[in-house]
């Protein structure tokens, strides 16, 4: 069984796939005792492997639970998801749909997947820190970048270099 999980700040869906198509989905709540349900669920069938979209964001709970209980838990990331919809003969997008993706990317494409470990919280702490750095960074040089641009509209004798 191949489990597909499209994860969102407040719900999480999850699609199970096998060999003939889409057998059952689930929504919960994106808690511990949401994911917990989860697992509970997917228990019903003895081999399963799971897909979380954005493992290290919105989906980092509920693979962090899997994995720590044992599950084998691949990453697939939100670009792949959008491709593999658009690619269905029913182009749309809902949460069920982005879930039936990343199920179906994990069926044809598990060996390639990048694998969610456990991570114990020091590490986690540092990964989730830089996280937060690149996206602190990212942010000063949009801000940055604008405001030359808006001293450029202001006067157009401004040197970016003359502020360096």
């Amino acid at each position: 069984m191949w489990i597909g999980v499209d994860a969102h700040k407040r719900v999480h869906q999850a699609v199970a796939v096998g060999r003939a198509g889409e057998i059952s989905e689930r929504t919960i709540a994106n808690t511990p005792e949401g994911w917990a349900s989860l697992l509970a669920w997917a228990q019903q069938w003895p081999e399963r492997l799971w897909a979380v979209e954005g493992s290290g964001s919105l989906g980092r709970g509920v693979a962090q639970f899997l994995a720590e209980h044992g599950q084998r838990v691949h990453e697939v990331s939100p670009k792949w998801t959008a491709q593999r919809r658009r690619t269905q003969r029913k182009p749309g997008k809902s949460d069920r749909l982005d879930a039936l993706a990343v199920a179906r990317l994990l069926r044809e494409e598990a060996t390639t997947l990048p694998l969610v470990l456990p991570a114990e919280e020091a590490v986690a702490t540092v990964q989730l820190w830089s996280r937060l750095r690149e996206d602190v960074v990212a942010d000063m040089t949009r801000v940055r970048n604008r405001l030359h641009a808006l001293l450029l509209l202001c006067d157009p004798t401004y040197k970016r270099a003359s502020l360096i």
